[in-house]
């Protein structure tokens, strides 16, 4: 997840991991998703620009020409990337000559994709390259000796939103914040910022086919020490809206952009409040005052994805004191220091972090003490169940947690991880999700005990200094699996799906989450199946593993866009045509599904 942060900031809110994921993703799940059963490298260069050299050469040839999608025109100086999913394949590139034409010769046989990238145009590929899933990961396949021509790919301009930004008064604002965002899953995902120019002008660029919601954020006039108003209440000022005037997203009109369309005139009027000035000092974990250091305001809400829709810092003044400027809303206030920085030495050995909440309501708030200090440890031991032998430990890894944007200000850490699959991690801060992840290679996430309670789908909030011990990581050998059916509109079985499974229970419609779904199937040439162990093989298989027990609703339709699939409202009419199973751990179960036309499932 990342986060857009108000122009010349470059920190993002702290995220901590659970102590129970810390160490999954190196111990069983390195490697891609997809491994591509074909090997295969490439050689030899086009005289038009350098490509990668490779081990051997091939005899295969792709040609085409890159044209303007509107006028036909061909596209000069255009960047051609050739690459394939086979990691022996290394990437190829190369510049369009004047009359738009690439080629790349001495190929192995492999399955490639093409991509192409110019200045103010959106990026193309063939095969062609949308939104949907299936697309996705679509590749062609080249056999040796063999000549591929007459390639056309059409680049588009991209799409963008442009309009002025004013002030209550209707006078232009300048350097306010312009950003786009996008629906994703209950929340909104943001994809891209500007600033406005000294007459209110902005412009959001490259932006793909869909709906938007657009938010201004007025930059907002920092009180300082030296400049304290006379009265309690600042002036008003410009404050953050969302297109066309609303204050929270749910609110907002939605922009529809189609491909190589600019909007012009979606002009947004700021609204006008009383900011508020909060005022306080960090303390050390001995008691003293931070002599150096940051604290940013998180502002937390809106549905924005991560928790959070913009941060404001400062560096602490002298006695460890800060003062911010805010907007109405509600705030984490996130101090950090760095021990080695500070004149007399604290317990830990790592970064020191303080955590207070504030609501700015217009009133100043004075004497907000941020304690900062060593976050949590937890430590305990992975209990493996069943008779397949542990693995050997990583002993040290890091997993990404869950970005829940319920549960804002995790920090990612290392977990330390012993022959005997003993653990600490240390330094944990913040109200953490649940890991996303549910299948581990041979085994499968079973319970978390933590104080005598199974954890694993609840939020848990680490405190400073905090110290939770003899915590138990179960894990099972014994793991659900589903081997999806699918059938075309004439009953023949088809790899050509995208199938979602999600919960029954609409609770655990949340992204990311170990409840929710998706295949794509992969599809190689005769011959070419994956190894039986990989990951790709349970795609080509069209089988699911590792699903937590319980009722699910099963799908598969045509193709789905990346996005919609995450929408909830998409899913509450994708469950009414769906078939419900039953999950459980005591065997594979088959789960025959025809395959249905997403639009028409969507009317």
């Amino acid at each position: 997840m990342l986060s857009v942060l108000h122009p010349g900031l470059t920190w993002r809110p702290p995220r901590c991991l659970m102590p129970f994921a810390a160490f999954w993703l190196v111990a069983f799940a390195q490697g891609a998703l997809i491994a591509h059963p074909l090997g295969g490298v490439q050689q030899n260069q086009p005289p038009r620009d350098a490509q990668v050299a490779s081990n051997r050469s091939g005899t295969a040839v792709i040609r085409g020409r890159v044209v303007d999608g509107r006028t036909g025109n061909p596209v000069a100086r255009a960047r051609v990337r050739l690459t394939s999913p086979s990691p022996a394949t290394r990437q190829s590139s190369m510049l369009t000559d004047g009359e738009g034409a690439f080629e790349f010769t001495a190929l192995v046989p492999d399955f490639y994709i093409v991509t192409v990238e110019k200045s103010t145009y959106a990026t193309a590929q063939y095969p062609d390259l949308t939104r949907s899933m299936r697309s996705r990961g679509r590749t062609f396949s080249i056999a040796d000796r063999e000549v591929v021509e007459g390639l056309t790919i059409s680049l588009y301009p991209a799409g963008a939103i442009t309009g002025r930004v004013f002030d209550a008064y209707g006078d232009p604002l300048e350097r306010a914040q312009v950003r786009a965002f996008r629906y994703r899953g209950g929340r909104f995902q943001g994809l891209g910022w500007t600033q406005t120019n000294d007459v209110g002008e902005y412009r959001l660029p490259r932006l793909e086919p869909g709906r938007y919601v657009v938010q201004v954020r007025p930059q907002l006039n920092q009180v300082t020490k030296s400049s304290q108003p006379d009265s309690e209440r600042l002036p008003s000022q410009p404050l953050p809206v969302f297109y066309p005037n609303a204050t929270h997203p749910t609110q907002a009109r939605t922009v529809t952009v189609k491909r190589g369309e600019t909007l012009y005139g979606v002009d947004i009027f700021a609204g006008e409040g009383v900011p508020t000035i909060v005022s306080g000092v960090v303390i050390r974990p001995d008691g003293e005052p931070a002599a150096s250091g940051f604290i940013q305001a998180v502002a937390v809400g809106h549905g924005i994805y991560g928790g959070y829709d913009e941060v404001v810092g400062t560096s602490l003044d002298k006695g460890g004191t800060f003062q911010l400027t805010l907007p109405p809303g509600e705030y984490l206030l996130v101090a950090q220091l760095q021990p080695r920085l500070t004149p007399k030495p604290v317990a830990s050995s790592g970064d020191l972090t303080g955590v207070a909440r504030v609501v700015a309501s217009g009133h100043r708030i004075e004497n907000v003490f941020v304690v900062a200090g060593a976050g949590a440890t937890v430590s305990g031991r992975v209990v493996f169940e069943g008779g397949t032998p542990p693995p050997p430990s990583p002993g040290e890894a890091r997993v990404p947690f869950s970005d829940d944007f319920e549960a804002p200000g995790c920090r990612l850490v290392n977990a330390k991880v012993g022959e005997d699959w003993t653990f600490k991690v240390e330094n944990l801060v913040g109200t953490c999700g649940v890991s996303p992840l549910s299948d581990f290679g041979a085994w499968s996430l079973k319970a978390v005990i933590i104080n005598g309670e199974n954890v694993v789908d609840r939020k848990v909030s680490f405190e400073i200094g905090q110290q939770l011990a003899d915590v138990r990581v179960v894990v099972s050998d014994k793991r659900s699996e589903i081997n999806l059916i699918v059938t075309d509109d004439e009953g023949k079985p088809t790899q050509e799906y995208v199938a979602l499974v999600f919960p029954v229970d609409k609770q655990r419609w949340k992204f990311p989450s170990r409840f929710m779904r998706t295949l794509v199937p992969l599809i190689v040439a005769s011959g070419t199946a994956p190894r039986p162990e990989s990951n790709a093989m349970n795609l080509w298989l069209g089988r699911m593993v590792g699903l937590p027990t319980g009722d699910y609703y099963a799908i598969a339709v045509d193709d789905i866009d990346s996005l919609d699939w995450q929408d909830l409202e998409i899913l509450e009419r994708l469950a009414d045509s769906a078939v419900r199973v039953t999950v459980t751990d005591e065997g594979a179960i088959e789960v025959p599904l025809r395959r249905l036309s997403f639009a028409d499932v969507m009317r």
